[in-house]
């Protein structure tokens, strides 16, 4: 008999969700077999690796004894050559089982309510293959059992703290103190967002357990080193959640009050926040007009702040009264209205329209203050910037696209065709100015026809490309800009104007705005990996270092993040522009979100390879170790695909027919087949063959050979580059004699070092390891 309750008795917050049955007999068994082996219980007496040998067990176990231990389980998930169906049902039978027996021990439950479950798992279950894996044992726990995403986020950011810190260090304690309290005034600032009664007993629960925890670390309560006994905070905890939860409902929710006639009470009437209840006008208002009158007049307010320093961004009175309105949509109306389908329709595209407003409102400034920069995590660049906003609820997904691109139009915003115009003119901008002169819009332009369809060649660094509006108003002709500005805008119909408006932040918002950058203009890094080769080209030609002429064979790093979800099929010579109805909106979900792209692959995975292209002066004694291409392989291999690639209108994609493989054969620009790590390899021989005194002889290129083309780099990857790839390495120009001709590596080495026995040593090396003649 099972020890366990049914599933469908399991408390809310600690459930295995909705499974079939046998894979619910599945975690059923798995969790019986992690209670009995008590290897979330860790013994004194017990060695680690005793530990490991009973997660290994339980895996063999939960995979069919096809997964031999857990560090098989993140090796193989880090394979693209596998498939990952099995991988991923093993992992989240483990994830869930392990809820399911942590809710069934109190001390363990405990752990985890008190943000102490990094503390009961194994070491074994860290192990993440040098951070190329996305499973992750604590997280997928955390996901099934605390049920509020923010909360999590906030558990897994003292867990961070807590392992930053020497916590026996008076000074380093007292800086955590401080960092947690911070991350106690973010949960403060969840309040208004949770709604179920499972999520506001996790967010007074987590909140008591901060403010311990800043108690604890400042010597208010525990020990002298940091620590408290788990058990004693979870009393404490005991006690707290049951007054606050009585507090919590006498709460009085404030907002100022507005006019819903239509008039505009001005900046000073909405900026006056008050300590007024809140309103009948919006507490028991079912009227959807009355609701968007309300909604719009604050969004509006919002868009129109330029000062940074008073963007509404978590606080503040105008987003107070948008979350009460979308509280009551989500809460009493819809719900209502599903069941009568009376104004369901109206209610759902309102809340949609403040959430898809606000959005892409805050991403598209966060970016532009960041200039579209690209950095490490924690350099306050594009990735913190789309972190940070997804923390407050800014995620650029399906439901926001699909609103602005094809469901706006219902509610009298024009997004599409604005954004469509934009594309236009940035991509086809002789074409525009063209249609603008021609239609008469312009006659008041004071250059004249000739100035007025003119492009300044400084507009454009970009093979193909003549600049655009995006250029024009970043200050090569202001007055034509607002020209092109005010024509759009006359073609959109009613509400034309701030259709336009939010379509620009659209562009901002998605980075759409770093492929209209032909200039490389304000510092956007973004715009230099989509252009690598253009981009190069251009700091080149102003003696600026750009790392080896070879790897500039490479013509992208990657393309805009909405372009991922195009199958434009129109192959092209240079980019263009995606359309809305372009877009496949249902395909922004999971790790195609906008904060995996910009927030990992862009700020790990591509900056780490650009790094390594542009790298002009490489250290050879690094170059030859190992963990180097160790390190850098699973980058490589993110950004460049292991297929080849054909380029589009909006992007590059895969090559699916044999004629479209066959066209491509010759140009491996983009990369495709893993062409990029040959690039790279290649370059590094043209910097040792080129440079003088850099200590590069024939017993390092032997050494060279050996680690990238002749060594493993670990269980599930191998070597960096193959034979095939090698052999085109050796074959490629690199070099030029006094005389201007092209020369190989080989050659150019052999030109270097005039020795006989250098000479022999190259006609063995060409020759692949047989004496020549």
């Amino acid at each position: 008999m099972s020890e366990f309750q049914p599933i469908s008795n399991m408390e809310k917050s600690f459930t295995v969700g909705k499974v079939e049955k046998p894979v619910e007999q599945k975690i059923l068994s798995v969790a019986e077999q992690i209670k009995k082996s008590g290897i979330f219980k860790k013994d004194n007496s017990e060695t680690e690796q005793k530990r490991t040998n009973k997660v290994d067990e339980v895996v063999r176990f939960a995979s069919g004894d096809v997964i031999n231990s857990y560090k098989d389980l993140i090796d193989k998930s880090c394979d693209d050559h596998l498939d990952q169906t099995l991988i991923n049902q093993t992992f989240d039978i483990l994830r869930r089982s392990s809820s399911l027996a942590i809710n069934n021990d109190q001390e363990l439950q405990t752990s985890l309510n008190v943000g102490g479950l990094r503390d009961i798992l194994p070491k074994t279950t860290k192990y993440d293959n040098g951070g190329h894996s996305e499973l992750n044992l604590e997280r997928g726990i955390m996901e099934i059992t605390i049920t509020s995403p923010k909360i999590r986020e906030i558990y897994r950011e003292i867990s961070d703290i807590r392992d930053s810190y020497d916590l026996t260090d008076s000074f380093e304690r007292k800086q955590a103190a401080d960092e947690i309290a911070e991350q106690r005034k973010g949960l403060l600032s969840l309040r208004k967002e949770i709604i179920s009664d499972d999520q506001r007993q996790e967010w007074i629960q987590a909140k008591e357990y901060l403010k311990m925890e800043v108690g604890i670390l400042d010597g208010e309560q525990g020990t002298a080193d940091g620590s408290a006994d788990k058990l004693d905070v979870a009393a404490v905890l005991g006690q707290a959640v049951e007054k606050i939860s009585a507090a919590a409902e006498k709460m009085a929710k404030v907002v100022k009050k507005i006019n819903s006639d239509g008039k505009d009470n001005s900046q000073k009437d909405i900026d006056d926040i008050g300590g007024y209840e809140l309103l009948n006008l919006i507490k028991k208002e079912t009227d959807v007009n009355v609701l968007t009158n309300i909604a719009r007049k604050n969004l509006d307010y919002i868009e129109g702040l330029e000062d940074a320093s008073n963007r509404y961004r978590l606080t503040g009175q105008p987003t107070d009264i948008l979350d009460h309105i979308t509280n009551k949509l989500k809460t009493e109306l819809i719900p209502e209205a599903e069941k009568t389908g009376v104004n369901l329709k109206e209610y759902e595209l309102l809340r949609k329209e403040i959430r898809a407003r606000l959005t892409i409102f805050d991403i598209g400034k966060f970016l532009g203050d960041v200039s579209f920069r690209i950095t490490e995590s924690g350099r306050g660049g594009i990735g913190d910037m789309i972190d940070q906003a997804s923390k407050i609820d800014r995620t650029m997904d399906t439901e926001v696209l699909k609103f602005c691109f094809k469901e706006s139009a219902e509610v009298g915003f024009n997004i599409a065709g604005a954004w469509n115009y934009i594309q236009e003119a940035n991509f086809n901008y002789k074409k525009i100015l063209g249609e603008i002169w021609e239609s008469g819009y312009a006659k008041d332009y004071s250059g004249g026809r000739d100035k007025f369809l003119k492009i300044d060649p400084k507009m454009s660094s970009v093979k193909g490309q003549d600049g655009g509006l995006f250029m024009d108003g970043n200050g090569y002709d202001p007055e034509r800009a607002g020209i092109v500005d005010k024509y759009i805008i006359s073609k959109l119909g009613n509400n034309g104007k701030k259709a336009y408006e939010l379509a620009n932040e659209l562009a901002d918002a998605t980075a759409e705005t770093s492929t209209f950058n032909f200039g490389f203009i304000n510092g956007d890094n973004n715009c230099e990996v989509i252009y690598f080769r253009d981009y190069r080209n251009d700091d080149a030609s102003k003696g600026k270092k750009m790392g080896p002429f070879a790897t500039r064979g490479i013509e992208s790093l990657a393309h805009g993040w909405l372009r991922y979800f195009s199958r434009s099929t129109d192959l092209t010579d240079k980019m263009g522009p995606i359309k809305a109805e372009e877009v496949l909106v249902d395909k922004a979900i999971g790790k195609k979100n906008s904060s995996m792209y910009f927030g990992k692959v862009l700020s790990s995975y591509t900056l780490s390879v650009k790094n390594a292209l542009m790298e002009s002066d490489p250290d050879p004694k690094k170059i030859l170790n190992l963990s180097n291409f160790q390190e850098l392989v699973g980058s490589f291999d993110k950004v460049d695909p292991p297929y080849e690639m054909v380029k589009t209108t909006t992007g590059w994609r895969k090559a699916e027919t044999p004629a479209e493989k066959d066209a491509n054969s010759e140009n491996k620009s983009r990369g495709g087949v893993y062409n990029m790590k040959a690039f790279y390899v290649l370059g590094l021989l043209e910097i040792f063959a080129t440079k003088e005194n850099i200590g590069w002889d024939t017993n390092a290129m032997s050494k060279f050979k050996e680690v990238v083309l002749d060594t493993q780099l670990s269980e599930t990857k191998k070597s960096f580059i193959n034979e095939t790839q090698w052999k085109w390495i050796l074959e490629q120009k690199i070099a030029h004699d006094n005389k201007g001709n092209s020369l190989t590596y080989i050659e150019a080495m052999r030109l270097n070092r005039k020795s006989k026995f250098t000479d022999y040593f190259w006609d063995y090396f060409a020759n692949g390891g047989k004496k020549g003649k």
